[in-house]
């Protein structure tokens, strides 16, 4: 993994509050301070509403909006809402 990619990592682990970012800093053997600030823009972002862009994240949002289209049905016209 590069450092860009690390980074990355650490950023996503900040915005879900996990320590996955303990074994990324430690294998990749990047600096603790650069490593700090990554978490704490991960944390930043969730705070300030951003969306988190991690392939989770996008698969459980993807997965609920299909859900919503495939639930979510016009109503004919006459037909009467409960």
């Amino acid at each position: 993994m590069n450092r860009k990619m690390a980074f990355e990592y650490i950023k996503i682990s900040g915005y879900h509050g996990n320590s996955d970012w303990v074994r990324i800093y430690s294998e990749n053997r990047i600096s603790r301070a650069r490593a700090d600030e990554a978490y704490r823009v991960g944390q930043k972002a969730k705070i300030n509403g951003q969306k988190c862009n991690c392939w989770e994240c996008k698969e459980a949002l993807s997965n609920k909006e299909q859900k919503w289209k495939h639930t979510s049905t016009p109503l004919k016209k006459g037909a009467q809402t409960a």
